[in-house]
């Protein structure tokens, strides 16, 4: 008997795969018409239709699929040279955008374009279509969970270091690429929050369901600990490998850069001391708390969603 939940999950998979067929059949020869390539890599982008919105799918090619940057563009109805950019960074396990679409929307309602970017291991970037996406990103070593941190901080740079080169040659007239935000849920709060600190391209950020200390999370966060266990991974084989992703234990010039933070009251996920953490990393931080967990945030999310759009429109002028 097979559960309406893996059914669903089975048919986005099935869904995605053939997304995935099509937009590689058809991007070689539309690539070709644009002229379109990147420094290291050929990028290849295609135009499309969601949610009422003019949209681009966008590859920059790697060695192998799973080394692809893969990167959804969103314009607003009217798009320009002054239009911000949000780039939006997913969750982990989800078995389609549809948090990361809900945020595009509502960016593109206050006149903003947005960028929904996959990490190693999602969606199209798994080395195996049968796993559920994201599952292989934590990896069953530290060095792996390390090196898919690693790798996700540098393809959020890559991106954006393709879109102010190459990539104006696509995008020029569109958006503001010097008038970049970032905006994060869960694993991809955890990314964002990195790469603003360290890279000042970034002009504000919106970090939902976030904490630092990545080590505390996985060894005391209610979805992951009992898999360290197993593995027989702790607090402090963690320490080292997840070190550069910790902002608490960095000193971060964040220069007045305006950030958000929304958290849930009671998200085990995300523990409590990992959550203080953050606050404490980013003192001058917006916060708020939405009565909820992890996962039962979503029942904030037409609150949320037009929250975080208002709170990087006002700051992106």
């Amino acid at each position: 008997m097979i559960s309406i939940g893996r059914c669903w999950v089975w048919i986005a998979d099935q869904r995605l795969w053939r997304l995935r067929c099509s937009i590689l059949w058809m991007l070689p020869a539309f690539a070709a018409m644009t002229n379109i390539a990147a420094a290291s890599s050929v990028a290849h982008v295609m135009p499309f239709s969601k949610n009422e919105l003019r949209a681009h799918a966008v590859v920059l090619k790697g060695k192998s699929p799973r080394d692809e940057i893969w990167a959804y563009v969103y314009e607003p109805p009217v798009a320009g040279k002054d239009t911000p950019l949000v780039l939006i960074l997913p969750i982990l396990g989800a078995p389609n955008l549809w948090i990361e679409e809900q945020f595009a929307v509502a960016m593109a309602q206050r006149g903003m374009a947005s960028a929904i970017l996959f990490f190693p291991q999602q969606f199209h970037r798994r080395s195996f279509l049968e796993v559920t996406s994201g599952f292989l990103f934590l990896g069953r070593s530290t060095a792996t969970l390390a090196g898919n941190f690693t790798q996700s901080v540098a393809d959020v740079e890559s991106f954006l270091d393709w879109l102010a080169g190459p990539g104006q040659e696509y995008f020029a007239g569109t958006f503001d690429v010097k008038r970049t935000a970032i905006l994060g849920t869960s694993l991809g709060s955890l990314i964002g929050s990195v790469v603003m600190a360290h890279d000042k391209r970034i002009k504000a950020g919106v970090f939902l369901l976030s904490g630092s200390d990545p080590a505390w999370i996985v060894s005391q966060g209610s979805l992951t600990k009992k898999m360290a266990r197993k593995l027989g991974i702790g607090y402090e084989d963690l320490l080292g490998p997840l070190a550069p992703f910790d902002l608490s234990r960095q000193e971060v010039d964040w220069g007045g850069r305006p950030v958000l933070l929304v958290d849930a009251i009671w998200d085990t996920i995300i523990p409590k001391v990992s959550r203080k953490k953050l606050k404490s990393a980013i003192p001058h931080a917006k916060v708020i708390s939405v009565p909820a967990g992890h996962y039962t945030s979503l029942l904030h999310m037409f609150w949320i969603k037009g929250s975080a759009a208002k709170f990087l429109a006002e700051n992106l002028q």
